[in-house]
């Protein structure tokens, strides 16, 4: 392991430690609590999240049977988990069922999805300065990661801005 993805590993831990206290922090002072409605659409959302990635996997079975080779397996199953995440927490934004009862919107929850999806589009912008291999034989390889990461942590935070901006203007009326 070379010193820039050793440093690149030890600020994505610390990241994550960062992360971890302030989602414990958070939880120890306070509760989501959900009532019926929104339990209903989280459980819809569960459900729309997993027929996505299921269809997903079923076309990528069938293009492996047709043998038409568009990304190295493991990014298939990880675009395919990602896209089941998306799916189910922009419905819950949707659908006011991400929040809990009480609804707030926290700056903070923006904040951190934003650079999420801003340091992995730097660490993508690096890969491809570095000569990292975006596409092998025809096939999407593991340096695209950095990129479907930012597009997923980018999505969440857009789907929480509209959802903010459409409640605010409800309020307005």
């Amino acid at each position: 392991m070379n010193l820039d993805n050793l440093f690149a590993v030890i600020i994505g831990m610390v990241f994550l430690a960062v992360f971890a206290v302030l989602v414990i922090l958070k939880n120890s002072y306070s509760e989501s609590r959900y009532d019926e409605r929104q339990l209903s659409a989280r459980n819809n959302a569960y459900k729309y999240s997993f027929f996505v990635l299921l269809f997903y996997i079923i076309l990528c079975a069938v293009l492996d049977v047709c043998e038409i080779k568009w990304a190295q397996t493991y990014i298939q199953m990880l675009i395919g988990l990602l896209l089941s995440v998306v799916v189910l927490t922009v419905i819950c934004i949707i659908k006011d069922a991400y929040f809990g009862v009480s609804g707030k919107l926290n700056v903070v929850y923006v904040l951190i999805l934003l650079a999420v999806a801003v340091l992995n589009g730097c660490e993508f912008i690096r890969g491809i300065q570095n000569g990292e291999i975006l596409i092998d034989n025809g096939e999407l390889s593991m340096g695209i990661f950095p990129a479907l990461l930012s597009i997923v942590f980018l999505a969440i935070s857009v789907a929480i801005m509209v959802k903010y901006t459409v409640n605010k203007k409800h309020t307005e009326d």
